[in-house]
């Protein structure tokens, strides 16, 4: 009902307006603008409105946040006050923390280390205090894939965590024969040892019964008389353990 009031006084005032002129002599001859019912008149422009090509003007609202005026909508697109260089807009941060691409190594989701790598990651970020990188991490889970991948991309394939340990060394404490031997293949040091034990890949394999990593090893010309920090050698690992299948081996 409320509508329907408005309308019908906007009518009555047209029709008032009408024949007021008519009444008041007026030689004009343009005739009286007529206002269809329902129509509301246009509201006045404010001054500082802008006019586009087609002769319309608009007015920039307020930004609601700032109180700035918002650029107007519509018609063609304004050039922007700064232009960025295409060189600035071409680049990217990451998409992923560091933390975040390690874990995704870590659980062999190579994907997401891909999209990591794309985004601008740093391929050689270590966990803070513990300096593994993401092929630590993928070398430790067994996850040749993801191994392979990182390799590819240039990872160092002998880099160093915080106790010198090599994604080599972290990979020869598992069943992981392939991601063993795709890291040699690589070029990984199969005699490397670490800083803070002096344990070597296999004396890792040895100690933690390996036996297959251990004829890996061994194939590959791991040196089985080399000493750790403790003047044990593989063997004395395997001995210590129970394991006398790669006693034998190693014998």
């Amino acid at each position: 009902m409320k509508i329907n009031q408005q309308r019908r006084t906007r009518s009555i005032t047209t029709i008032l307006l009408i024949a007021l002129v008519s009444s008041s002599g007026c030689d004009s001859t343009s005739e009286p603008t007529e206002v269809s019912e329902g129509t509301t008149p246009s509201p006045t422009l404010a001054s500082s409105g802008q006019t586009s090509a087609d002769g319309s003007t608009s007015t920039p609202e307020p930004d609601a946040a700032s109180g700035t005026a918002s650029p107007p909508t519509g018609g063609e697109a304004s050039t922007p006050a700064i232009e960025i260089p295409s060189s600035e807009s071409s680049k990217t941060s990451p998409s992923m923390s560091s933390e975040a691409f390690r874990e995704a190594a870590l659980e062999g989701r190579t994907a997401e280390v891909k999209r990591g790598l794309e985004s601008g990651i740093n391929i050689e970020a270590v966990q803070p205090g513990r300096e593994h990188t993401a092929l630590h991490m993928a070398a430790f889970n067994g996850h040749t894939e993801t191994v392979l991948f990182l390799i590819n991309k240039g990872a160092n394939v002998d880099c160093r965590d915080f106790e010198g340990k090599t994604p080599l060394i972290h990979a020869c404490t598992g069943p992981y024969a392939e991601t063993v031997e795709a890291l040699i293949k690589a070029g990984a040091d199969v005699n490397a040892k670490g800083s803070t034990e002096g344990f070597t890949p296999l004396m890792m394999a040895a100690g933690l019964d390996q036996l297959k990593i251990v004829q890996i090893l061994l194939a590959n010309k791991a040196e089985k008389e080399t000493f750790d920090d403790d003047n044990d050698k593989a063997i004395d690992h395997a001995r210590r353990a129970g394991h006398k299948d790669i006693v034998d081996v190693l014998k």
